[in-house]
């Protein structure tokens, strides 16, 4: 069985061709890793796999407040505002109507005199 070409291989499967009978054995052996394909990869990192080990961390937030707001989203102080602004809006309509009532009612009572 010959070996083919890693390269070609690459060029072959790029191009959409599929590899059948003595191409496939082929293939099988071409994708067979090497003890130093291995032990080159295994010199590319030391990394533990711990976040503490990592250097160049980023400081992650612990509360809101240390977040910037630059998408303008809705604060405490906002919504505070507008529930003060949507009460004394309900209120004045409140009081509106109540003194419209009492005018009718006034009317009302010096119709029927």
């Amino acid at each position: 069985m010959s070996k083919i070409d890693k390269k070609m291989l690459v060029q072959s499967f790029s191009t959409g061709s599929k590899p059948t009978g003595s191409d496939f054995e082929n293939l099988i052996d071409t994708l067979e890793v090497t003890d130093l394909e291995k032990q080159g990869w295994n010199k590319k990192s030391d990394f533990d796999g711990k976040y503490s080990s990592l250097s160049e961390k980023p400081t992650i937030p612990t509360k809101t407040s240390e977040l910037t707001n630059d998408s303008n989203l809705e604060t405490t102080t906002g919504s505070q505002g507008k529930a003060d602004g949507a009460l004394e809006s309900a209120k004045s309509y409140t009081d509106s109507q109540l003194a419209d009532i009492l005018v009718r009612l006034t009317a009302l009572e010096n119709s029927e005199v």
